[in-house]
């Protein structure tokens, strides 16, 4: 297969420091993927509106709206997208509402990036999706 004709998934992240968002961009960069950055709600609901995504990684604390609204926002113009979501491990009632939504992938805050890029590998594995 050419060069051309090879198909790159894309992935959306959805995170509003910018720092951790430009390190986890630039490490699914170099493993081919092509990454689209949104600090807020509004721009996360413009790009899931435009292209397809086969992920999306939400901050589930963010600019602009509440997390679980932003996510069955996104995974109503996303539905095929493997949908993570960085959550904080102690808010045990949010956890339990995701968990009920159809979320993929839910990972533990503060987010590591060799770890949330070894979790998405995984779910490449195990999925196909991304």
């Amino acid at each position: 297969m050419n060069e051309r004709n090879k198909k790159v998934s894309r992935i959306l992240l959805v995170e509003k420091d910018r720092e951790l968002a430009n390190k986890l961009s630039m490490a699914f960069v170099d493993l081919g993927y092509i990454v689209s950055k949104a600090q807020g709600v509004f721009s996360s609901f413009m790009m899931a509106r435009l292209k397809h995504y086969a992920a999306i990684l939400v901050d589930i604390e963010m600019f602009g709206g509440h997390g679980i609204d932003v996510v069955e926002y996104l995974k109503k113009f996303q539905p095929n997208a493997v949908m993570m979501v960085a959550v904080p491990h102690t808010k045990e009632e949010l956890v339990k509402k995701l968990r009920n939504r159809g979320i993929d992938l839910l990972i533990d805050k503060p987010l590591n990036v060799d770890v949330v890029v070894n979790l998405v590998n995984l779910q490449k594995t195990v999925n196909k999706k991304i």
